[in-house]
C-alpha cells in the first residue's frame, strides 16, 4: 500500500510481520534494512526456525510473503535427502 506524505512523495507503508508465521519461520523483529548498491532499501526481519535446530536468520519481507524463505534451509536438506 502506498501513502503520500506531506511533500507528496509516495512512501510504502510498513507491514509489521512480527508474530507471523512463514513456512517453518516465526518473526521475531525487524532487523536493519538491507541496502543495494544502488541504494534501494528492503525491509529485513529476524525469523526464529521451528526445527530441531531453532536457527535465526534474517529474511526481507519480499521473500517471507513470496514463500521464497520458509525456514533456516533445514527444508532444503530434508528434501535433498
Amino acid at each position: 500500500m502506498l501513502t503520500k506524505s506531506k511533500e507528496g512523495v509516495k512512501m510504502s507503508k510498513l507491514d509489521d510481520l512480527t508474530g507471523r508465521k512463514f513456512g517453518l519461520l516465526t518473526v521475531i523483529e525487524r532487523a536493519e534494512d538491507y541496502v543495494s548498491p544502488k541504494g534501494a532499501h528492503s525491509t529485513q526481519w529476524l525469523c526464529e526456525c521451528s526445527c530441531v535446530d531453532k536457527n535465526r536468520i534474517v529474511a526481507t519481507s519480499s521473500n517471507l510473503k513470496k514463500g521464497n524463505t520458509q525456514s533456516c534451509g533445514c527444508l532444503q536438506k530434508e528434501r535433498a535427502r
